[in-house]
């Protein structure tokens, strides 16, 4: 049988909506963030479950840079009622992920924050630097941070809350702020023996950006991600308005892998539903409160190869 399915390995939800591949319809997710409560939310997953490419979808939907509404024609979220509708392409939106901060030594790290940042506010450069909402000051400081000239340890953690705060002066809206693998440093930095140097700058980045500030409000949600959740040094004690849900909560349980009736419907659609039970025994293998998951990295592997082999996909990654 001829391979026809089309599955891409990429985790940018534009790119993957464009491109026709497979796609397990996790839009109700949004739905989700948009009626939670909490100011900002942290969710823990295992590697290879979908977390980069649901904040890529968080972006997209809530992201006022461009009109990225096409990218939802016909998916669950496009059939809620206008409370959620009117939420798309509404707020500034900041994307940011730790993933690639993994140095052998602290000044490697603090090297690549910089770098990091620089790319950051190079992406709003135009914006604000010709914002008549912002001071002379503040673009002086803006152009320093992108021609990573901030050298001040003590400065560098609040400059993610200062382009959240220079956005919400430009637009005169609330931010949204993403941040994907935000432990991926953190682990590292363990392993290298800095751990002790970098908990007070990740504690100082969580306590400025995600908590609130009634004097100056400018952040709407954060919504946080990793692989575990970093309890030892206390990191969100001082941020201690970012709620934790981990894979024991039935809290948004069903959005990272891919739920049993998910996968029926994928095996259906692509003439492979006499597989399901074969399916079942290798890459069932998780439960997320009552909810059984699966993995899927390993599901799309599996259909994305052109014989469709029962193989260990996941622990080749």
């Amino acid at each position: 049988m001829d391979n026809k399915i089309k599955v891409t390995e990429t985790n940018d939800f534009k790119k993957l909506i464009e491109s026709g591949a497979v796609y397990i319809d996790k839009t109700l997710f949004i739905k989700e963030i948009i009626d939670n409560g909490d100011d900002s939310v942290m969710i823990p997953r295992p590697r290879r479950f979908g977390k980069t490419l649901n904040m890529s979808m968080l972006y997209y939907y809530f992201s006022n840079d461009y009109d990225y509404s096409y990218l939802f024609k016909g998916l669950n979220i496009m059939k809620q009622d206008e409370k959620y509708l009117c939420e798309m392409n509404k707020y500034p939106t900041i994307f940011l992920s730790f993933k690639d901060l993994k140095k052998s030594t602290y000044d490697g790290f603090i090297k690549d924050y910089k770098t990091l940042m620089s790319s950051l506010y190079g992406g709003y450069e135009k914006i604000l630097m010709n914002s008549e909402n912002l001071s002379d000051n503040e673009k002086k400081k803006i152009k320093t941070i992108i021609d990573e000239e901030e050298n001040d340890r003590e400065v560098l953690p609040n400059s993610l809350y200062n382009l959240v705060r220079y956005l919400n002066k430009h637009y005169n809206k609330e931010v949204i702020v993403l941040l994907d693998e935000y432990d991926a440093p953190i682990l590292h930095a363990y392993e290298m023996g800095y751990y002790e140097d970098i908990i007070p700058f990740i504690k100082q980045i969580f306590v400025t950006t995600f908590k609130p500030n009634p004097i100056n409000p400018a952040i709407k949600k954060g919504i946080i991600t990793g692989i575990t959740r970093i309890s030892k040094e206390n990191l969100f004690s001082d941020a201690n308005n970012i709620k934790v849900y981990n894979i024991t909560d039935n809290k948004f349980a069903t959005y990272f892998g891919f739920l049993e009736e998910e996968v029926i419907k994928v095996l259906d659609e692509n003439n492979l539903k006499d597989k399901f039970d074969d399916v079942k025994k290798w890459y069932d293998g998780y439960l997320f409160d009552e909810y059984t998951i699966y993995n899927p990295w390993s599901i799309l592997s599996f259909l994305g190869n052109k014989r469709h082999d029962l193989i260990a996909y996941w622990v080749k990654t």
